[in-house]
């Protein structure tokens, strides 16, 4: 993985930024990370881009955040088949399917995931979680598929990752015409961005940030990055009698990533 300054360097000199087109599905594209048929061919996308030779960045380009998936309906809906979540869709329950007559009971899909996702009233968090998962699953499949393309022209060659971050595009005013994230907005962000550098695949070479489209918003994003710097603090973990004690030694937390601010299609401001 190249240092932070090289990377930062590369930023500086107007590179070229893939994104993916947009399905013609309600979810644009989110909805290729849901079943392994879908993944393939986003693995296939992301490969298409990173051999091409036309970019220097090559980007997850999927939304993930909650706002749009909320949106969109995908929590709730159960027309929506997927391959992540714990149940089989529609079968989280007891009851007759309706299509074989046949009786089922709560039936899981063996994958080891937690999410009982799509159901009714999924809490924030829950959806913070299946966000973060999403995101995860896209910047798996995007450098699965640089790994793919390495033995083609070498590592050194093949353009840098990129993991697309949106910003939720409701606001709240602060007065004198000022917008700025909400505290949810703000978790969501927040969680796109550890989730994504916490990824058991390589973490991201950068971050790149789309719907920062105010100085208040801006300000919130570098609150985000400045909070989660990468640094050595001592943890607090509980004991088995359920009270928390604090190590005798020190973890590292945070990440040192380049955070891009992404406008119409261009960097603005790099973090």
């Amino acid at each position: 993985m190249p240092s932070s300054s090289a990377i930062r360097s590369l930023l500086s000199k107007s590179p070229r930024i893939s994104t993916l087109v947009p399905t013609k599905d309600p979810l644009l594209g989110a909805e290729q990370l849901l079943l392994s048929s879908t993944r393939k061919l986003l693995h296939a996308s992301y490969a298409q881009q990173l051999s091409s030779g036309e970019y220097d960045i090559v980007s997850t380009s999927i939304d993930t955040s909650i706002a749009f998936l909320h949106s969109h309906g995908l929590f709730e809906d159960m027309t929506r088949d997927n391959d992540v979540s714990y149940y089989k869709v529609g079968k989280g329950k007891k009851g007759i399917d309706e299509e074989t007559g046949e009786e089922f009971s709560f039936e899981t899909q063996k994958l080891g995931f937690r999410h009982c996702i799509p159901r009714t009233l999924v809490s924030e968090g829950e959806k913070r979680l299946f966000g973060g998962m999403m995101i995860q699953i896209a910047l798996d499949e995007l450098n699965q598929a640089r790994e793919g393309c390495t033995g083609v022209g070498g590592d050194g060659d093949l353009p840098l990752v990129g993991a697309s971050v949106f910003m939720d595009r409701t606001s709240v005013s602060m007065g004198c015409g000022k917008m700025a994230l909400d505290v949810e907005g703000l978790l969501c962000i927040e969680n796109q961005m550890v989730t994504a550098a916490a990824a058991d695949c390589a973490s991201p070479d950068m971050f790149l940030v789309a719907g920062c489209g105010s100085p208040e918003r801006l300000d919130q994003l570098k609150e985000v990055v400045k909070r989660n710097e990468k640094k050595m603090v001592t943890l607090e973990v509980p004991t088995t009698t359920g009270h928390y004690k604090k190590n005798d030694f020190e973890t590292e937390i945070g990440f040192d990533i380049p955070t891009v601010v992404i406008r119409e299609g261009q960097i603005d401001e790099i973090i």
